[in-house]
């Protein structure tokens, strides 16, 4: 709606200002769905952070559910490649 509103008054030529400031915008990270695999197959496991102030993430893999490092993101979520040799 706030985007909507904002082309049509760029549109008529009017000057839009922020409706909130940036801060607004921010949100703090509460969980990431991960899939493995294919289009057609694969899996799909979480990570999700525990509510409150603890500040603790969780692995839920099926029937498995650990406790994850938060620094491990990047190397856990790649949403990136998968490398295969073939001969």
């Amino acid at each position: 709606k706030e985007g909507l509103h904002r082309r049509e008054q760029q549109q008529a030529g009017k000057t839009v200002d922020a409706l909130h400031p940036l801060s607004y915008y921010e949100y703090e990270l509460s969980g990431i769905l991960v899939h493995t695999g294919t289009a057609e197959s694969g899996h799909y496991y979480s990570f999700i952070k525990e509510r409150g102030n603890t500040g603790r993430w969780y692995q839920f893999n099926d029937v498995i559910v650990e406790p994850f490092d938060p620094a491990d993101i990047p190397a856990q979520c790649f949403g990136g490649y998968e490398s295969v040799q073939s001969w």
